[in-house]
């Protein structure tokens, strides 16, 4: 992986970071203390890693809040294992996190947050197959997952540069395409979108930067408009399977069911492993 990716890997665990902790679910009982004890040591070392803490300090903290509740924590509540594999990511213990995360995802298999967490540890490690696979069974459980989602994303792009093709764009396109991401992340869908507009001025062919644009225009309820950007990212490249994939989510907003039905599948046609497309079929209750 070239230097030039490294920023997109940055910017996806950012995205992540930015996850929101699930309101704790009810607890029997017998658990409140448990649940009362995690959470103020789980907060207490969130408040140590925000007053600059040092991530050493704060990881042998953890290992002993985790080793001291190990067997009950097997036991425990979904949300405080999310809590646990958030910070276990924090401090970079890359192995606690996804550890921690497979069980959270265990303990409630129809969650799709867990596993895009594990995506986006695997991401950290380099691993591009397991992230992509974690992040496709993430979104098999929620299509619309957006860590999952964005996960899935850039290890697509990272794994299309096999021939060299992100690597050739014009670097100051590369560097809008990147602020777009940022403000992407943030959910600045407005200043993402100037960005990748900047983008395409400097390299019109620059098909990722398309394709964003139009998820812009989605992600603002702009059905119709991000149609047009996806349909104009599979005229720069037709065998882009996340361009059909996204064509098909704005057509089936726009209620042109038969036409995203299409899309999917050609999406399915040009990368049978792509869960995306697969699930939105099984959501129209349509066969692959």
């Amino acid at each position: 992986m070239t230097r030039l990716f490294l920023p997109v890997l940055v910017i996806l665990a950012a995205s992540a970071n930015a996850l929101e902790v699930r309101e704790v679910p009810p607890l029997v009982k017998s658990d409140r203390a448990l649940a009362a004890e995690l959470e103020r040591g789980c907060w207490e070392l969130i408040y140590v890693l925000d007053g600059g803490g040092s991530a050493g300090e704060v990881s042998a903290r953890l290992s002993r809040l985790t080793d001291g509740y190990s067997e009950r924590l097997r036991s425990g509540s979904y949300a405080y294992q999310l809590l646990l594999g958030r910070l276990a990511y924090a401090v970079g213990d890359l192995e606690r996190a996804r550890e921690t995360m497979m069980r959270a995802s265990g303990l409630n298999p129809a969650a799709a947050e867990p596993l895009a967490w594990v995506a986006v540890v695997e991401l950290k490690r380099g691993r591009l197959e397991a992230a992509l696979s974690a992040a496709n069974t993430a979104l098999e459980l929620d299509p619309l997952q957006p860590v999952a989602r964005e996960v899935a994303r850039g290890v697509l792009v990272l794994l299309s540069d096999s021939a060299g093709t992100f690597s050739s764009k014009e670097p100051e396109a590369v560097e809008e395409l990147l602020a777009g991401d940022r403000s992407f992340s943030r959910g600045e869908y407005g200043e993402a979108a100037l960005a990748y507009g900047r983008a395409l001025e400097l390299d019109p062919a620059f098909v990722e930067a398309r394709l964003y644009l139009g998820d812009c225009r989605y992600r603002t309820g702009d059905y119709a408009g991000a149609l047009v950007e996806y349909r104009r990212a599979v005229e720069l490249n037709p065998e882009f399977a996340p361009a059909w994939s996204f064509m098909g989510d704005a057509l089936a907003a726009l209620e042109r069911t038969d036409e995203a039905v299409e899309a999917y599948r050609r999406a399915l046609e040009l990368d049978p492993d792509y869960a995306g497309p697969r699930a939105k079929l099984r959501q129209l209750g349509v066969a692959p």
